[in-house]
């Protein structure tokens, strides 16, 4: 895999100098984990992981360009963006490789959006959790792009109040949802289902218990 260009908005010399670095520490990654892939799966899955990182970094940025601009989207627009930029999907793949158990390509792209249902709401679950958590945090950063600032934008006669409300509701409905979906019968083996089910959505409800346990890791006690 190519290295990947960076696209950088508004940034000054020394940002510019730690985001080309980043993408170069995201491309070794890459390429690593790839060659890990094609030793334990039954076909390579190279080019799955390059789409799945492709889409992470361009969703990424153009998180980092509504910030730059200032500009707030739609509350369905920014979720559409948000189930790619939060990464659970490389979360995920990365945690079915560590079962050693036999992947394929063809298992892998049932488990993926949009074809899985499970994985749509593994991942806006953790992208609202992660908002309503550290939304505050990123604000006084300069970040002023979350779903609570979106559905504020959406509908102007609300209130903060109203979107964590509106937020943890629309949570609670995806934690439902993913019950029912997991109970469902499927010609996904079962182990593929329960590190989405076990790992993903548990774990983020572990991770997310008290604070953004993935920014703030040195403040969450095991």
């Amino acid at each position: 895999m190519g290295a990947p260009r960076c696209k950088e908005p508004l940034l000054t010399d020394s940002a510019k100098m730690v985001a080309v670095e980043q993408c170069m520490e995201i491309h070794y990654t890459i390429n690593d984990k790839m060659y890990f892939a094609d030793d334990i799966a039954e076909t390579t899955l190279a080019d799955m992981y390059t789409k799945y990182w492709k889409s992470y970094i361009s969703a990424y940025m153009q998180e980092a360009e509504w910030i730059a601009s200032n500009h707030k989207p739609s509350f369905d627009e920014y979720l559409i963006n948000g189930v790619i930029s939060v990464g659970m999907r490389i979360t995920v793949i990365y945690a079915l490789l560590l079962t050693n158990a036999p992947l394929s390509y063809e298992i892998m792209e049932k488990l993926d959006i949009p074809s899985s249902r499970l994985q749509a709401l593994v991942s806006l679950t953790t992208r609202l959790l992660d908002d309503i958590k550290d939304f505050e945090d990123e604000q006084a950063r300069g970040e002023t792009t979350s779903s609570i600032e979106c559905y504020i934008k959406d509908n102007p006669s609300s209130t903060r109040e109203d979107a964590l409300n509106y937020v943890t509701n629309h949570i609670e409905s995806c934690v439902q949802e993913l019950n029912r979906e997991f109970l469902k019968p499927s010609d996904i083996p079962d182990y593929c289902r329960k590190v989405y089910f076990n790992g993903g959505i548990r774990g983020i409800f572990f991770l997310f218990k008290d604070v953004d346990g993935f920014t703030f890791s040195h403040q969450k006690e095991i």
